[in-house]
């Protein structure tokens, strides 16, 4: 069996793999502050290759602009960042059980 590398992100204790894409991976991870399970999406380096700079200045946007927004069709953005082992960027969602967005759509 293969041990997942989890990326290393203060105040987080990540439990499994959620998902993957173009853009990331997201994992199920325990916020040890409060003990919610909540989802965290850690962004690619190949995703802003290049263009590192514009896209975490877009990234810091996003962050601040989504903790803001509250509404039954969007997934509550509660932190982001940037991890300290890797410097990759994170958001943390809260945590949605059932169905994936793909399996939904079909």
């Amino acid at each position: 069996m293969v041990e997942v590398q989890y990326p290393q992100i203060e105040g987080y204790e990540f439990l499994s793999i959620l998902g993957e894409g173009g853009m990331g991976r997201v994992y199920r991870a325990l916020r040890k502050s409060d003990g919610r399970q909540v989802a965290v999406k850690v962004i690619h380096p190949s995703f802003y290759e290049g263009e590192y700079e514009d896209c975490l200045e877009r990234f810091r946007r996003e962050i601040e602009v989504s903790k803001n927004l509250s509404h039954p069709s969007i997934v509550l953005v509660l932190d982001g960042g940037w991890g300290k082992a890797d410097n990759n960027p994170f958001i943390v969602m809260e945590l949605l059980e059932g169905l994936s967005c793909s399996r939904k759509l079909v």
